[in-house]
């Protein structure tokens, strides 16, 4: 999914350095226990579900006498909460918790969770917070190297390295699942709009798509696909 929304990397950086972890915690136990009270308690059916190959499928919940998934009625106000807390990146295209990626899947992972009660769910949510995070600050430093080298050709090849360094920290984590490279292109803008100072949201940095340099979900790039790729970002700061 392409995201034509991207913040500047100041301010992205801004709520990173200003997360409280403890806060989170208690800002979203408080969103599922509203819901508690608005809809009762969460009770796993008792009834598993399976499809027509005999896979079991997510649990059903009764939730206020309903049949529903828990996830999709506690998600618009469990996003509210969190856009509010980190407006400058948080729900931008693909940078949300749950997204299968950086964690656990939004639809089963949560549920699981919040069977224990919203202090669980906010540990999740917490958890996969965190890991978006890590990603962020293990890329900043690389970041910060190109947006404050002022010699071009040195610009260039520091451009080259963080753009690996970029592509490992996902690999590393093992966070290659679908569409894993679209966090990389996200992390290039950022590091091309701090060192021009342009828009992340105008060409020729909004056109980065690593995805025509053979990146595939599921799949490691190899060495001359990452090397391409980085080389097409160096490009970008020698002109």
């Amino acid at each position: 999914m392409r995201n034509e929304t991207l913040e500047r990397w100041d301010v992205v950086w801004s709520d990173v350095q200003t997360f409280d972890a403890k806060a989170l915690e208690a800002a979203v136990s408080d969103v599922f226990a509203g819901l508690e009270r608005e809809h009762g308690s969460l009770i796993v059916s008792e009834k598993p579900r399976t499809d027509g190959k005999g896979q079991k499928l997510p649990a059903v919940v009764r939730w206020g006498g309903k049949q529903s998934e828990r996830s999709e009625i506690a998600r618009a106000p469990l996003t509210a909460k969190l856009v509010s807390m980190f407006p400058h990146w948080y729900g931008r295209g693909r940078w949300y918790v749950g997204n299968e990626t950086f964690g656990g899947c939004f639809c089963h992972g949560l549920p699981i969770a919040l069977v224990s009660g919203p202090a669980s769910g906010a540990k999740w949510v917490v958890s996969e917070v965190l890991a978006m995070l890590s990603a962020l600050q293990q890329w900043a430093p690389h970041i910060d190297r190109v947006e404050h080298c002022g010699n071009r050709a040195e610009r260039a090849v520091l451009a080259h390295d963080a753009t690996i360094a970029m592509i490992d920290v996902m690999i590393d984590s093992n966070w290659i699942s679908e569409s894993w490279y679209g966090f990389v292109d996200d992390g290039v803008r950022w590091m091309l709009q701090a060192a021009t100072g342009l828009s992340p949201n105008e060409p020729p940095i909004r056109n980065v798509a690593s995805a025509s340099f053979a990146f595939s979900s599921w799949t490691s790039p190899s060495s001359s696909q990452k090397n391409s790729f980085a080389d097409s970002i160096a490009a970008l700061l020698e002109r």
